[in-house]
C-alpha cells in the first residue's frame, strides 16, 4: 500500500522558509534580505553573512529553501512590489525605489519577466474587479 504523507505521530521535517529560519547561518540571510530587500545583494554578500563559501551556501540554501538565493530574493521582491502597488498605490518609481530597482523601467521589465505582465498592467487588473462591485 502507498503511504502519502507522515502517519500519525511522526514529525515532519519543515521545509522551505521555515527550514532556513530554523537554520542559523540561513536565518541570518532570510532576516537581512527581509529587512532590506531594496539592498544590492549578491551572492558573495549572502555567503559573507552566512560565514560560508558560496558553492557551499548556495547548495545549502537550495537544499533547504527549494530556490536558488537569487530567485527566492526576486521572488520577495516582486511580492512586496505587488503589495505595494495594490495597497499602497505608491507610483513604480517608489516601488522600484523600495524594491531595490534603480528605475521604474528596471522594475517594469524584471516585473513583466517574472509576473507575466507590467506593474501598471497588474495594478489595473486587480482594480478592475473592485471598481465594478463598487468596492475598494
Amino acid at each position: 500500500m502507498k503511504r502519502f504523507g507522515p502517519a500519525a505521530g511522526e514529525l515532519v521535517a519543515p521545509s522551505g522558509v521555515l527550514a532556513g529560519l530554523q537554520d542559523r547561518q540561513l536565518a541570518l540571510v532570510l532576516q537581512a534580505i527581509h529587512a532590506e530587500i531594496n539592498h544590492n545583494w549578491t551572492l558573495p554578500r549572502l555567503a559573507g553573512l552566512a560565514a560560508m563559501s558560496r558553492s557551499a551556501f548556495a547548495r545549502r540554501f537550495q537544499e533547504t529553501i527549494g530556490m536558488p538565493p537569487m530567485a527566492y530574493i526576486l521572488r520577495w521582491r516582486m511580492a512586496v512590489a505587488k503589495s505595494a502597488l495594490i495597497n499602497e498605490r505608491l507610483t513604480l518609481d517608489e516601488v522600484a525605489e523600495r524594491t531595490g530597482y534603480g528605475s521604474a523601467g528596471a522594475l517594469s521589465h524584471a516585473f513583466l519577466r517574472a509576473v507575466g505582465c507590467t506593474p501598471s498592467a497588474f495594478r489595473q487588473q486587480r482594480e478592475e474587479p473592485a471598481q465594478e462591485t463598487g468596492r475598494y
